[in-house]
């Protein structure tokens, strides 16, 4: 990592826009191609390599960032191999698709990131699962966390996220969650939720993730909330799911909350549940679920409408 202030201008403009500076800036780059680039643009020598080192250098609420050169690699082991130390910060991954940022979850089942700070960002980075049947990417439990435009997938065969992504230890500890724009890719069999809200949480955005997996084990649904937990003020919009389950179940998402208050809309659910055809599960009062798509014939129909319209009789 490098401390921006230290670096030639002209590679502060490659890095980021001028309108950013002011608070401390740390570069991740060891492994990068950029990385004898940006050690000779330097003045300082003052470099460390590895995402935790980083944070360690940040100051709690004044928005530090963490950026993350292209083409970064780093193998993370143990649970809690990456840990928030402090919170306001922003770690922004620095790369197009084929050069994004990736950190290989590795060497055993419990190897985890914890999330244990208030509002800090993660974008724009790749978790790869790099064991098999690891217990989940991610606990959150810190409010305000933003999880945004990630791509969270399978290193290869047999290597694979159980959960991808556990919210939270405690009622309402992740209020002001947001997941945006992220990709969970979860093909193995073993796979059985991407998002599980285990606990209370106010005012939680799950917008726009594509979510694609074999979510064949209960609970089935991708985007889950335990039975019995409430959500307030929740917003469930614009994701797009794809669960090659073909039972009868809750295939896309499940919250049965009947004191939840918010919105599950606009999202799209494909699946092979030719069945029972459930694609959505809400709670009988203060949800409201409307023009969501479902199709379990892939490929060869358009979604329909799930559930049914109002009549505007009731």
């Amino acid at each position: 990592m490098i401390r921006l202030k230290n670096l030639d201008p002209s590679l502060k403009g490659l890095v980021m826009n001028e309108n950013l500076l002011g608070e401390d800036r740390w570069l991740v780059g060891k492994t990068s191609n950029a990385y004898s680039y940006i050690r000779g643009k330097t003045y300082t020598d003052l470099i460390h390599f590895d995402i935790n080192s980083a944070m360690d250098h940040c100051t709690a609420d004044q928005k530090d960032r963490v950026l993350v050169a292209p083409s970064y690699t780093e193998t993370i082991t143990g649970a809690g191999g990456i840990t928030t130390p402090v919170a306001g910060i922003d770690v922004l991954g620095l790369g197009g698709y084929s050069n994004m940022p990736a950190f290989l979850m590795d060497g055993a089942a419990t190897v985890s990131m914890l999330i244990t700070s208030a509002d800090v960002r993660m974008s724009n980075l790749t978790f790869k699962a790099g064991h098999a049947d690891i217990n989940y990417l991610a606990l959150v439990s810190a409010k305000g966390f933003v999880l945004d435009h990630c791509r969270i997938i399978e290193n290869t065969t047999n290597e694979n996220f159980v959960d991808a992504l556990h919210i939270s230890s405690d009622d309402n500890d992740a209020d002001g969650l947001q997941l945006v724009g992220n990709e969970i890719i979860m093909d193995d069999a073993a796979c059985v939720t991407a998002i599980d809200l285990l606990k209370d949480i106010n005012d939680a955005k799950i917008l726009g993730n594509l979510i694609t997996g074999d979510f064949d084990a209960t609970p089935f649904a991708p985007i889950y909330m335990a039975v019995g937990e409430v959500p307030k003020n929740i917003l469930v919009q614009h994701n797009l799911i794809h669960n090659q389950h073909d039972g009868n179940a809750a295939v896309g998402i499940s919250i049965t909350c009947i004191t939840a208050t918010g919105w599950i809309i606009n999202n799209h659910v494909g699946h092979q549940d030719a069945d029972g055809n459930t694609a959505i599960l809400g709670g009988a009062a203060g949800l409201y679920i409307g023009e969501n798509y479902t199709s379990s014939v892939l490929g060869t129909a358009s979604g329909y409408l799930y559930p049914a319209a109002d009549d505007g009789a009731s």
